[in-house]
């Protein structure tokens, strides 16, 4: 899976044990309604956002990891990258043309808010009803 957006913050490299070390980044979606994302990068992918700063435009490829903790039976999700691209240009979903959906203009809000006429009701004479039930 991959996601554009735009880098938020990282946090500096945490070493949890001898064999595994992370380090953590938010990235901001575009769109109509943007998200705040974690990402994790763990061992030797540490080191693909060093070098990017805050507002940098990326395009994150990811796996979607989850598991069960043994002792309460929760479920942890993660969103484990291992691949970063910076963006040269604004991504195509800054201007909603991904996926199909664009944000509405204040002219169509506009539309959608202004009181709409009433519409014409046109009288519909019953049929005998012949059902048995």
């Amino acid at each position: 899976m991959n996601i554009e957006g735009r880098l938020v913050e990282a946090t500096a490299e945490q070493q949890i044990t001898d064999n595994f070390k992370k380090r953590e980044f938010v990235l901001e979606t575009f769109g109509l309604y943007p998200q705040l994302l974690k990402f994790q990068l763990a061992n030797d992918k540490c080191e693909l956002i060093t070098g990017m700063k805050r507002d940098d435009l990326v395009n994150v490829h990811f796996n979607l990891r989850g598991k069960r903790s043994n002792k309460t039976g929760a479920v942890w999700n993660t969103l484990d990258a291992w691949k970063i691209e910076e963006l040269t240009e604004s991504p195509s979903s800054v201007t909603g043309a991904k996926n199909g959906f664009q944000k509405p203009t204040k002219n169509q809000v506009d539309n959608l808010l202004s009181p709409q006429p009433k519409p014409e009701t046109v009288s519909v004479e019953a049929e005998p009803d012949d059902l048995p039930f």
